[in-house]
């Protein structure tokens, strides 16, 4: 009785996990929070796909939002976050676990987004969409 009460307190951890990460955001160092649109957009909320908001403990994309579930620093200036994105592009509804590395400009006001074999700048707008 013991070892199967055992058992099925590691499988809840385990099935519990996931919800737990979700549910404590990872906190994104201060320099990279804010709002950023494509090199010669607008800071109009959301008037363009190219815009990104990352605020202390999630991301969000013109089509897709969630919490972010870990941050790796890479040097002063480059992290790397893991999130759980949530969308519902074209009326469907999905989520999906994204790695996105971004690296910050030394004045701070362009943030690149490091993809395998592009990169994609964008500027910080001021305020909040």
């Amino acid at each position: 009785m013991v070892r199967r009460r055992a058992a099925s307190i590691v499988l809840l951890a385990a099935l519990a996990a996931p919800t737990l990460a979700a549910a404590r955001p990872a906190a994104v160092p201060a320099a990279f929070q804010g709002w950023w649109v494509g090199q010669g957009k607008a800071c109009e909320p959301w008037a363009e796909d190219s815009q990104v908001v990352i605020r202390r403990g999630s991301i969000r994309f013109y089509a897709g939002e969630g919490p972010v579930l870990r941050v790796e620093r890479k040097g002063p200036r480059g992290i790397v976050l893991h999130a759980l994105i949530r969308s519902q592009e074209g009326g469907e509804r999905g989520e999906a676990r994204g790695t996105l590395r971004f690296t910050l400009s030394a004045d701070g006001k362009t943030l690149t987004e490091v993809g395998d074999d592009n990169r994609f700048d964008r500027v910080r707008c001021d305020g909040w969409p």
